[in-house]
């Protein structure tokens, strides 16, 4: 149980007297009339105290007149599970963009990446987040979140992002940076609706619930999830803002108290990845920052990047430095970007992985996109006779014909075992 603050408000489902705070909490937590995320304790009269629960927690009782107002009488607290009672394994970073903490810091310390500013808040017990300023390389440990601090603490800053600790149990290992990036208030379109046909709504009572489910998904690679704080909603999504390609899917407004989370635990398509160059231009907010010996190093190691899902590097010509980011112009917050001679900002665009099943008859090649594809895919030189149309796919599979000249597959026998090999380009 959280202890957010001397507040009430009037919306309250069920109520008791006579209990105890301790007694309040569990009545919540053991609600069988709907999920209990909140509660009121406290005395409205002198003769008995006051528990009163709700299905709404705080980010969606704000969205309601007559919220938290000041009481003198009354507590408001949160079911969460407390970091201090999560498994070591469970405790994850989750990422907020552009955003930091104005409030005094536990502790101000020079480090050269947001890694290692996570190193020093992981190992420390008293630190619940950190920010972390990308230009000046100083991370500020905080002994609060913004789910518990006051909302005027919150600054935008585009080259600073903040983190904060969660307890995410998904049975699942993650050992990235960070599992989660939330972008508060947003929800993902795709195809210019918001793709809730493709959305699959599963149980869960927060937010941390509601990443956990998508990093357990089997049905399909969760690439995002929502979390709508007012009905108690979990969507996850095979999509994300980057896998629309040229504007199918994006960021919109949502008109509900409605997070967006990107899973940074996903294992990208990085085969053979298109990339797009933007001379004398720099991203600020680097999530690694590293010596290479040319430009093709620095997109190697974006490529093969295991702590993040990198998307786009900066190349500092003159010194060999190399600045990866998950972060592309588009998804940056305004401001991140920065002119900045003698620096290459390269972004990966669409990357594909082949495989190929051999069976007697046919050969499958099996593409995998990082990003939706609508198209036709055939072999070279026999689009009519052996291709195959693509309508919105990241995972497709092309069968290629061994005999016949349709896909123009070419045998070439092994004299040693006496074994044909057959060869198509495509």
């Amino acid at each position: 149980m959280l202890l957010l603050g001397n507040v009430e408000h009037p919306y309250s489902l069920v109520e008791y007297r006579g209990l105890s705070v301790s007694e309040c909490g569990e009545s919540c937590l053991r609600n069988a009339l709907f999920p209990c995320r909140s509660f009121l304790f406290g005395r409205r009269s002198q003769q008995q105290t006051y528990c009163g629960l709700t299905h709404q927690n705080r980010a969606g009782l704000l969205q309601n007149p007559g919220s938290f107002e000041p009481s003198h009488s009354l507590n408001y607290y949160e079911i969460a599970r407390n970091l201090d009672a999560c498994d070591e394994e469970d405790v994850k970073f989750e990422l907020v963009s552009g955003r930091y903490m104005t409030d005094r810091p536990l502790r101000t310390s020079q480090v050269s990446s947001a890694h290692e500013c996570l190193a020093l808040c992981r190992g420390d017990a008293k630190c619940r987040s950190a920010s972390y300023d990308y230009r000046r390389r100083v991370c500020y440990a905080h002994s609060d979140t913004l789910r518990t601090g006051v909302d005027t603490n919150v600054k935008r800053n585009p080259q600073m992002n903040y983190f904060e600790k969660v307890c995410i149990s998904a049975g699942s290992v993650c050992d990235k940076h960070w599992a989660f990036e939330r972008v508060p208030g947003k929800e993902l379109v795709v195809g210019g609706s918001s793709g809730s046909q493709s959305k699959v709504s599963v149980e869960a009572n927060t937010r941390e619930e509601c990443q956990a489910a998508c990093l357990a998904h089997r049905d399909f690679v969760c690439h995002s999830a929502e979390f709508n704080y007012q009905l108690s909603e979990c969507r996850l999504s095979p999509h994300s803002r980057f896998t629309g390609g040229t504007g199918e899917a994006k960021l919109e407004d949502s008109k509900f108290v409605v997070d967006y989370f990107e899973n940074n635990c996903v294992r990208e398509v990085r085969g053979f990845c298109s990339t797009k160059k933007y001379r004398d231009q720099e991203l600020v907010l680097a999530d690694l920052v590293i010596g290479t010996m040319s430009q093709e190093d620095c997109l190697q190691r974006c490529l093969n990047s295991v702590d993040f899902v990198c998307r786009s590097f900066s190349f500092e010509r003159d010194t060999q430095t190399c600045f990866l980011s998950h972060h592309t112009r588009k998804s940056a917050p305004k401001g991140a970007t920065l002119r900045l001679p003698g620096t290459d900002l390269v972004e990966l665009g669409a990357c594909f992985d082949v495989s190929v099943e051999c069976e007697p008859h046919v050969m499958r090649a099996r593409v995998r996109s990082n990003m939706v594809f609508k198209g036709k895919v055939y072999t070279r030189g026999r689009p009519s006779t052996c291709s195959q149309d693509i309508s919105n796919s990241m995972d497709f599979t092309l069968p290629i014909q061994l005999a016949g000249s349709d896909c123009g597959t070419v045998s070439k026998v092994s004299i040693t075992n006496s074994l044909s090999r057959y060869i198509a380009e495509f």
